[in-house]
């Protein structure tokens, strides 16, 4: 066993020495650590303003499958939460104001405002599954599996298809 006194003389147990020539750990050459952690990147990005042009800066400059495939998923799962809600907002909002201004019979305005509250259960819904399909698609990210997000449009590709074009 190695001393301090050992390793100040310049002494050491062969043993102990790692050999710099062994290969490490060949997950990392099948997945790499952005890719597994494109998900929570892309979460954390979405929380905090400007921060949502990471992942697609990740996506854009990395030449790893891996990692632009699990990036790819995340950015089109906050791509379609992001357009979810301006579209709620978008309708929330003169709505409520039209049932505010307007006397409308109950039968109309109920007309109106159900879909709308339907809605605003299913932007509700969206965001406790937000947490859930980060937390799946790391975990499957970890085990070298790219996800792909339930019901989320391939926005990425059909960006990459237009531009194309």
């Amino acid at each position: 066993m190695s001393t301090d006194r050992d390793f100040q003389s310049g002494r050491r147990d062969e043993s102990a020495a790692i050999d710099s020539r062994a290969p490490g750990p060949s997950v990392l050459a099948e997945r790499t650590l952005l890719g597994v952690f494109a998900h929570v990147i892309a979460f954390v990005a979405n929380l905090v303003p400007f921060l949502f042009v990471v992942p697609i800066l990740i996506y854009r400059f990395s030449d790893h499958e891996f990692t632009r495939t699990n990036t790819r998923n995340a950015i089109n799962w906050y791509a379609f939460l992001f357009a979810t809600v301006v579209t709620f907002v978008a309708v929330f909002f003169p709505v409520a104001w039209l049932t505010d201004a307007v006397a409308l019979p109950g039968v109309i305005e109920l007309l109106l405002v159900l879909p709308v509250f339907l809605f605003a259960f299913f932007v509700t819904l969206l965001l406790p599954l937000t947490i859930l399909f980060c937390l799946v698609a790391t975990a499957k990210a970890i085990f070298g599996t790219a996800w792909t997000y339930p019901i989320a449009p391939d926005v990425v590709g059909y960006v990459a298809s237009v531009r194309s074009q």
